[in-house]
């Protein structure tokens, strides 16, 4: 969810194009049972290189 966040305030994704990825994201997060606690988002480093 942070790099969907990322991306979307960085510009390179648009509105409609950050909700699609989010409802993917939850979508397989639900399926699988996936759970990401507080600790491990704190934990993401982004490096984007062009």
């Amino acid at each position: 969810m942070f790099c969907r966040s990322y991306l979307y305030v960085a510009g390179i994704l648009t509105n409609a194009e950050e909700e699609k990825v989010l409802s993917r994201i939850k979508k397989y997060q639900d399926q699988h049972q996936i759970v990401i606690t507080e600790e491990q988002l704190d934990s993401v480093e982004v490096i984007y290189k062009d």
